[in-house]
């Protein structure tokens, strides 16, 4: 059965749900003190981490190695089409070049989506893995200083630099970088 009574022009759900989350709210407020708030600029973490440059790099060779198998496509359909246009072949070897034509017009268009997809693919699998070894060194960086809250910069709109973390995150990737290339 739903309550339907209003009490000052609210209904009575509603009324209990505020008055149950000013009941949390005032209690979050007095373990205020306790809280250890902490801020990092995710954009500038994910920027200059070693990992995004290395995943952009062999995210761009890759795109340049489809773009040259592309390439190689649209040169062949370019040579049938100045064979169609020479004038010089009969009409049995004309509808052979022009089936031909065809054929590589399809190859060249299932390249180009394939290519796309899979590069696409590829650069998301290589930004979450990024974002999750982001996260990971956050989570033991806050953990081991004692932050009850981390907040990333996404929907912020004012930030007190004391709270600001960033540049300890940054020195401990670039440890990190260090330790798994040897140096």
């Amino acid at each position: 059965m739903k309550i339907k009574k209003l009490v000052f022009g609210f209904s009575v759900s509603y009324l209990i749900i505020f008055l149950l989350s000013f009941c949390v709210l005032s209690s979050t407020c007095h373990a205020a003190d306790e809280l250890k708030i902490g801020y990092v600029n995710f954009s500038v973490l994910f920027e200059g981490y070693y990992k995004t440059e290395k995943a952009e790099a062999e995210l761009k060779d890759e795109a340049d190695k489809r773009e040259e198998m592309i390439e190689e496509i649209r040169g062949e359909i370019n040579n049938i089409r100045k064979k169609l246009g020479s004038g010089v072949l009969k009409q049995e070897e004309k509808d052979k070049q022009k089936g031909v034509l065809e054929q590589k017009a399809l190859q060249l268009n299932r390249v180009i989506r394939e290519s796309k997809r899979e590069l696409e693919s590829k650069r998301e699998k290589s930004i979450r893995g990024i974002i999750k070894d982001i996260e990971a060194v956050i989570r033991e960086y806050s953990g081991k200083k004692g932050y009850t809250l981390v907040m990333g910069n996404r929907d912020l709109l004012y930030v007190d630099k004391k709270l600001d973390i960033t540049k300890h995150i940054e020195d401990l990737l670039k440890k990190k970088e260090l330790k798994e290339n040897g140096k």
